[in-house]
């Protein structure tokens, strides 16, 4: 109980910010630029990035059906299949984001979450992932 009581007096007279990571603008990030594109609006997407699209990852919904990336030869795109299952998407996220940081894409593209209770969290871990990326950080406002 002293511990504690000397930790709070600690906080409150040397007013230390404590930093949690739901306190924080910026979560977890990968170092390769981030964006979340509306549903439909894949293509809008990548032409406000002309200068990073070489190779892109498009996240899409394991519900839909192919975007249609291969009309577009300027476009180095790969689609990555995640399941619209806002738990087991939940699961993934951070994973997904790690083995899509590591693979070396210029951008990676992600659906916005449905709008929703049960979307909540992943909406605001992605908004975090997509402040802290390279693109947003540098010159771009994650949507």
């Amino acid at each position: 109980m002293e511990t504690s009581r000397a930790l709070e007096w600690t906080i409150k007279h040397h007013q230390i910010p404590l930093r949690v990571s739901g306190s924080l603008k910026a979560h977890y990030a990968p170092t390769t630029p981030l964006c979340l594109y509306a549903p439909g609006r894949v293509l809008d997407a990548l032409s406000e990035y002309p200068d990073t699209k070489s190779r892109v990852a498009v996240v899409v919904w394991d519900s839909e059906s192919s975007l249609g990336l291969e009309d577009h030869p300027s476009i180095d795109a790969e689609e990555v299949v995640l399941s619209r299952n806002p738990v087991t998407f939940a699961s993934r996220l951070y994973r997904s984001l790690r083995d899509l940081d590591q693979q070396g894409w210029d951008l990676i593209l992600f659906p916005q979450p449905p709008v929703g209770e049960e979307w909540d969290g992943v909406r605001d871990r992605l908004q975090r992932a997509c402040f802290g990326s390279e693109l947003s950080s540098n010159s771009h406002d994650s949507q």
